[in-house]
């Protein structure tokens, strides 16, 4: 389940590598993609860098692997369709580690505004 967010108020979480384009400036994920309601700190106004991401999701991925056999990707809150940059990089680590990315969440998170992408409005 790859995660560039962490949503909670009282249970943080940050990268597993020192990706700092990826987090706020207390080290942790931002807690929303995208702007919404009160929360103004959003992933998408970070400056981040792709070679973060892919560093950052690589690890994700294979710290699963050292202790389950997995069979898919999944991504928190619609993070591996966030924009053509970061689908096309979750398309080759799909490929790179004979995961299929499981999308079918993006139809349930699009109610809340969470879906679609701002550059294809595409859900």
């Amino acid at each position: 389940h790859l995660t560039l967010s962490s949503e909670w108020d009282r249970l943080k979480w940050g990268p597993l590598t020192r990706a700092r384009s990826l987090t706020t400036s207390s080290g942790y994920f931002c807690r929303r993609l995208w702007p919404s309601g009160e929360v103004r700190e959003a992933f998408i106004d970070l400056d981040w860098q792709l070679d973060e991401i892919e560093a950052e999701l690589r690890a994700q991925i294979e710290r699963v692997l050292q202790h389950l056999a997995a069979t898919h990707l999944t991504g928190h809150m619609g993070v591996v369709r966030l924009d053509e940059p970061i689908g096309a990089l979750v398309a080759r680590l799909e490929q790179e580690y004979d995961l299929r990315a499981d999308v079918s969440d993006f139809q349930r998170l699009a109610a809340y505004g969470e879906g679609a992408s701002p550059w294809t409005g595409r859900v």
